[in-house]
């Protein structure tokens, strides 16, 4: 019995020794093959390929300068060491030294809510790109993002996005105009800020990104001036012109003073203007020498002119229409300003012969082809240019004249600018009326477009005489086709493609991977093929490593990367819910805790089913 021991625990050293040999051996046969590839990539000038060995299978990886490089790499490996097994694919596995720097261009428009990223990233920087979208859409200043980064295997990695994204939040959220620019390592910044302080910390910001030179182009707003701006009121009577009011100098004073000297015959004022430090020129300070006496000479009698910063007021009676066009052209170049000032103005006509006369009244009814101008005016005459204008704008259309001429009815000159305004409405409007009695003009009716009522109220406005009012009604009845809800057929295998795509996230992250990304667009592109109304729910969920308090607001990050990215990709933010789940590691071993760290997207419970779905999950 002594002797088979001694056998057996013979053969069992030999084959020990033997195995111990065979693996020793392929230890050195890969150490010297690595060996000899590392000294002829070397010796060619190769030094950033890294070789491994698995017995005599190569895998090569690494880079290289230039692009026809990887050729020269793969013939020299398969010529100097031809003993190896080298893999078909090697030129694929050798990647191209990135050189070119990253550049980000962040735009901000003057008052705009929308912000606009441009740029190159590198290629596995597609989280970096992200990053600056989320915290840029998270300020409450901005409602969309244009996030049209490209991501470029030529670029080197961005070093300090997250000091970018802060940057960039920062001075846009205190800027209505931003611009920041980060290319070649210099940064760029454009804005306007509120305060000294506000500009410094912005460049302290800068800095932290350590870039090579800061362009400052940040400028600090002027105070705002505490002046009050000038106000003038006019009044005439029989005893001349009273003028009361405030202006910033008694240079101001003079001048304005002076335009009634001027006048001829010259007009005899009373002075009760005080002049202050603390008053400002208003607007229609520049324009006076051209308002006052227009106002002066058009007026019949007594009158009253009010001058602000926002508004003039008039008041008083014309001779004739003739007269009143004039008052009313004066202020034309008022309107044009910004801000444009409002002219209010009670002006009427004194005229015997006409002021027992009634003033025009016009019904025009517009139905499919055919428009009908009913009436009463003192003369027709313009109804021919109306007719031609309409049907040179709408060829199809028939127009019917059915006005009268009434001795009764006072002139009215400036009918002649009706062909303009029907040859707008008649393309503008599908049915509907257009009303004229009583200084009142009335626009009732359906639009062909949304806009057409706002412009035809314009061209309204402009059409009648200053002393008439426009009151429209016309509105744009859209036919809005229902987004279908999804067939229960389709509600399960959308279900099942969602729940086959959960998202997952590295360690303390809450960025999307980029392989992950392609679950999220496999995702959004399910649903958008469904054409169907969709309501989703993402839930983030984390492992147990750490703070459980912790763990709970990373998962609602991770949800929200999600939704942001979903967002991107065309789903409306309104049909997604968000929840948060914290630490979930139930059915998973320690190894295993990355399946913790996911983010799933759901269907929304059905209504009827809410409840039921929700006792289920619990």
């Amino acid at each position: 019995m002594r002797i088979v021991a001694v056998l057996i625990l013979f053969v069992l050293a030999v084959a020990g020794f033997s195995v111990l040999a065979k693996y020793s051996h392929q230890d050195s046969v890969e150490e010297e093959l690595v060996r000899l590839s590392q000294e002829t990539l070397t010796k060619a000038g190769f030094d950033g390929i890294n070789v491994e060995f698995d017995h005599l299978d190569g895998v090569v990886g690494g880079y290289v300068d230039k692009r026809e490089d990887k050729e020269r790499v793969v013939a020299l490996l398969q010529s100097e060491i031809p003993t190896a097994y080298w893999p078909d694919d090697m030129v694929e596995q050798i990647q191209v030294r990135p050189t070119i720097p990253p550049k980000v261009v962040i735009t901000r428009k003057n008052g705009s809510d929308t912000v606009r990223i441009d740029g190159f990233l590198a290629n596995d920087e597609d989280a970096n790109r992200m990053l600056l979208g989320a915290r840029l859409h998270a300020l409450d200043s901005i409602q969309s993002v244009e996030n049209v980064i490209e991501l470029d295997p030529h670029r080197l990695s961005l070093p300090k996005t997250a000091e970018l994204a802060s940057l960039a939040a920062s001075l846009v959220s205190n800027s209505e105009k931003a611009r920041i620019v980060y290319d070649k390592g210099e940064l760029t910044l454009v804005g306007e800020v509120s305060n000294d302080g506000l500009k410094e910390s912005l460049l302290e910001l800068a800095a932290q990104m350590e870039p090579t030179s800061i362009d400052d182009q940040i400028t600090v707003a002027e105070p705002v001036s505490l002046r009050s701006p000038s106000e003038m009121k006019l009044t005439r009577n029989r005893f001349g012109v009273l003028a009361t009011g405030k202006l910033g100098s008694q240079a101001s004073k003079s001048k304005f003073l002076g335009i009634f000297k001027q006048m001829a015959p010259p007009v005899r004022v009373t002075d009760r203007i005080e002049v202050s430090d603390l008053v400002s020129p208003a607007v229609w300070e520049d324009h006076s020498e051209t308002i006052i006496p227009a106002l002066l000479e058009s007026f019949a009698g007594e009158m009253t002119a009010e001058f602000s910063h926002d508004s003039i007021r008039l008041s008083g009676a014309v001779e004739n229409e003739l007269k009143e066009q004039a008052v009313l052209s004066g202020f034309a170049p008022l309107k044009k300003k910004q801000p444009s000032l409002e002219i209010i103005a009670d002006v009427t006509i004194e005229n015997e012969g006409a002021a027992s006369l009634s003033p025009p009244k016009i019904e025009a009814t517009l139905e499919e082809d055919l428009l009908i101008v009913a009436g009463e005016v003192a003369r027709t005459g313009f109804f021919q240019a109306l007719e031609a204008a309409s049907v040179e704008a709408r060829p199809e259309l028939s127009v019917k004249n059915e006005l009268t001429a009434n001795s009764e009815v006072a002139p009215a000159d400036w009918l002649a600018k009706l062909p303009e305004f029907f040859s707008e409405m008649v393309v503008r409007v599908k049915k509907g009326t257009f009303s004229l009695n009583e200084n009142v003009l009335k626009l009732e009716g359906e639009t062909v477009a949304a806009s057409d009522g706002l412009i035809l109220r314009n061209v309204a406005i402009n059409t009648v005489p200053q002393t008439y009012s426009v009151e429209s009604t016309l509105a744009h009845i859209d036919q809005p086709f229902p987004q279908p809800s999804l067939l229960p057929e389709v509600r399960v295998k959308l279900a099942e493609t969602l729940k086959q795509n959960p998202v997952y996230f590295d360690k303390n992250s809450e960025i999307v991977r980029s392989d992950d990304r392609k679950k999220v667009e496999a995702i959004a592109k399910a649903i958008e093929e469904t054409g169907a109304s969709t309501d989703l729910v993402v839930t983030g969920f984390a492992d147990n490593v750490g703070n459980a308090e912790y763990n709970k607001q990373l998962s609602m990050r991770r949800a929200n990367s999600v939704v942001e990215a979903l967002v991107s990709l065309g789903l409306d933010r309104e049909k997604i819910e968000i929840k948060s789940k914290g630490e979930d590691v139930s059915g998973v071993s320690q190894n295993q805790l990355w399946k913790s760290r996911r983010v799933e997207v759901s269907l929304a419970p059905l209504e009827n089913t809410e409840s039921e779905d929700a006792d289920s999950e619990e």
